[in-house]
């Protein structure tokens, strides 16, 4: 008796959790993505740290910071416009996957709470058409090492944020397993 409560607690605790995804369109064109809205949050030894980006309107916006009895704390934050072809390359990865979401049915791991050190973080994406919202929430963890092609797309698309948002972000080079790519634009040169 006294294992099965230990177990049920368990499953209550730790197994109710689960990813969701809503509102994926039958099609959609990178011409009509309006924004892409990206959100990452972990908790590690004594701190949470959070970090979220969004294109729209030819801008990306990106901020950084600390998480606090559930206040959020900017240490960072700006707003940059866009190259249209890194523009482009955003819509484009988002639409393909839109598609890969709506032709696979991907089963992600839910999202944390950010209640422990031990807590898988969270994903939160949401991509917004001419007449369409997609909403994707998952755990950071299972996009940081992804073994799924959605997986991996997810870690793409948020790399690639992560990449045109440049030094802005804290300083850190990756949040908990999802980095940036090089890109010789970003780099910067002096004392």
């Amino acid at each position: 008796m006294r294992n099965s409560l230990f177990l049920s607690l368990l499953f209550v605790l730790f197994g109710c959790s689960s990813a969701t995804i809503d509102g994926v369109p039958e099609h959609i064109s990178p011409t009509e993505v309006r924004s892409v809205e990206l959100f990452l949050s972990r908790s590690s030894m004594n701190k949470t740290e959070f970090e979220q980006l969004k294109l729209t309107a030819g801008n990306l916006f990106a901020e950084c910071g600390q998480i606090r009895a559930g206040r959020f704390y900017s240490e960072s934050q700006g707003l940059e416009p866009l190259e249209v072809s890194d523009e482009q390359t955003i819509k484009v990865k988002a639409t393909e996957l839109l598609a890969l979401i709506r032709e696979n049915d991907p089963q992600l791991d839910g999202p944390g709470n950010n209640d422990s050190f031990f807590d898988p973080g969270q994903f939160y994406l949401t991509i917004n058409g001419d007449k369409s919202q997609t909403s994707i929430k998952t755990s950071l963890d299972s996009i940081s090492e992804p073994t799924t092609e959605s997986e991996k797309t997810l870690h793409d698309l948020a790399t690639t944020l992560r990449s045109i948002a440049g030094s802005s972000l804290c300083s850190n080079r990756t949040f908990y397993g999802i980095g940036t790519e090089y890109r010789p634009s970003q780099l910067t040169y002096g004392p």
